[in-house]
C-alpha cells in the first residue's frame, strides 16, 4: 500500500476563488480526450494518463455519465464537490449554465486548474475554489492513502503520518 500523504487547507465558505489565465497548448505531451460524448479536450500529460485513456474510451463510470446527462441542463448550475483533476467538471460544464469546482487537495487542485485553463473557451463557465466543505471555518487537515493528489483525499486520513 502506498504511503499516506497529508496536508491542510484553509476553509472559508464562499471564498478562495482561483484566477485562471488562458494558456496556449504546446504540441508534445498532450492527450486529446473525448468527454462522454461531448467535446474533445486537451489534457497535459501527467501521472493520470492511464485514467484519461479509460475516460476517453467511455469505460469510466458510464452510469454516472448517464445521471449527469439526465439531470444537468443549460438552465441550471452544477457544483462539483471534490473535483479532483476534472473528469466530472469537464462534462458538467458542457451541460450546465455555470459550473463550480471545489477541490481541497493542493496537488489535485493544481492539476485541475491546469486542465480547466487549457480548455478555454469551453470552460469559460467554470469557477474553481481551493477549499473544502466543512461545518466550520478554519484550518482543516486531510490525507490520502493514494499519495499526494489522489482522488481519495479524506478527512478520515488526517491523523495519519505523512511520509
Amino acid at each position: 500500500m502506498p504511503a499516506e500523504q497529508t496536508g491542510s487547507v484553509n476553509v472559508t465558505p464562499g471564498s478562495s476563488q482561483s484566477s485562471l489565465a488562458t494558456a496556449s497548448l504546446p504540441e508534445p505531451g498532450w492527450l486529446k480526450v473525448r468527454v462522454a460524448g461531448g467535446s474533445t479536450v486537451s489534457i497535459p500529460s501527467s501521472p493520470y494518463d492511464g485514467f484519461w485513456r479509460v475516460y476517453d474510451s467511455g469505460g469510466w463510470e458510464p452510469d454516472s455519465v448517464a445521471v449527469f446527462r439526465r439531470f444537468i441542463d443549460s438552465h441550471h448550475s452544477y457544483i462539483d464537490i471534490g473535483s479532483w483533476i476534472g473528469p466530472t467538471l469537464l462534462l458538467g460544464c458542457q451541460l450546465a449554465k455555470r459550473a463550480y469546482g471545489i477541490e481541497p487537495n493542493p496537488i489535485a487542485f493544481a492539476t485541475l486548474s491546469r486542465n480547466i485553463t487549457c480548455n478555454r473557451p469551453l470552460t469559460d463557465n467554470v469557477q474553481l475554489f481551493e477549499l473544502c466543505v466543512a461545518p466550520t471555518s478554519g484550518k482543516c487537515s486531510f490525507g490520502s492513502r493514494e499519495g499526494g493528489g489522489g482522488s481519495m483525499s479524506s478527512l478520515l486520513f488526517s491523523r495519519e503520518e505523512t511520509s
